[in-house]
């Protein structure tokens, strides 16, 4: 396992593409020095390194181009309300603050049975049925009518879509410059952090705590910039 956490960190600092990684990692089999240092790093693999450098501003850059969007202002996943024997129900989980679903009367928890007259039916795994909804929604007439179920009863909502977002364009705009600058920073530190683990890869029941604690630093620090957008966009919203 030793050689595992050398190859695996002596591979990130050549740049090799990060899912090859993936494919590598054995099964976990208990908390020994040589599984929790694969932890770390498969920690960094997914949740450090693709967020640092200019991979990182792009995934930023992408999340903030998202808005303004056209819609009717809401956010839904699939779920099962009951048991694992229930069906899978599309159910709306967030509002936009004043956006067309939440003046029409729209609550959190309903489920969309209906899009413009187009009912919607969920397979048993559920993965398209939020998406179709969506796509939808986005197809749909500018102004169309939205049924959903609230408890036991069907209500129907006549909604006009609209831009949504817009202030939070406004928002994350001017910090861009800032976030991208911090996101490029952070390059050198996740280099430096794999540059001693691979140097304590052969002492792993001493330098495990170490490595850990800076990890968790390294993480921070890297998420910065993206927590900070979603702050903003989690105030605009009303969450169930």
């Amino acid at each position: 396992m030793k050689n595992f956490v050398i190859a695996i960190f002596s591979a990130l600092l050549l740049a090799v593409p990060f899912g090859a990684f993936a494919e590598q990692v054995p099964a976990n089999s208990g908390p020994s020095p040589d599984t929790m240092y694969q932890k770390l790093a498969m920690h960094y693999v997914w949740h450090v390194a693709p967020l640092v450098g200019e991979a990182g501003v792009e995934r930023l850059r992408a999340k903030v181009a998202f808005y303004p969007f056209h819609g009717i202002g809401i956010t839904m996943t699939t779920m099962r309300l009951g048991t694992s024997a229930d069906p899978l129900e599309v159910v709306i989980t967030g509002l936009w603050k004043d956006s067309p679903a939440a003046v029409a009367g729209i609550h959190g928890m309903d489920r969309i049975v209906a899009v413009n007259g187009q009912a919607v039916s969920c397979s048993d795994t559920g993965d398209e049925c939020t998406e179709s909804v969506r796509t939808a929604i986005l197809g749909a007439p500018e102004t169309f009518v939205l049924e959903v179920l609230r408890g036991d009863e069907r209500r129907s909502f006549t909604l006009t879509k609209t831009m949504i977002g817009l202030e939070i364009l406004r928002l994350a705009g001017p910090r861009m410059l800032k976030w991208n600058e911090h996101i490029r920073a952070q390059e050198t530190a996740a280099k430096e952090f794999v540059t001693r683990m691979v140097a304590s890869a052969g002492n792993l029941d001493e330098s495990f705590d170490a490595r850990s604690m800076e990890l968790s630093e390294l993480s921070t620090a890297v998420n910065q910039p993206f927590d900070e957008f979603q702050e903003i966009v989690d105030s605009f919203l009303i969450r169930e």
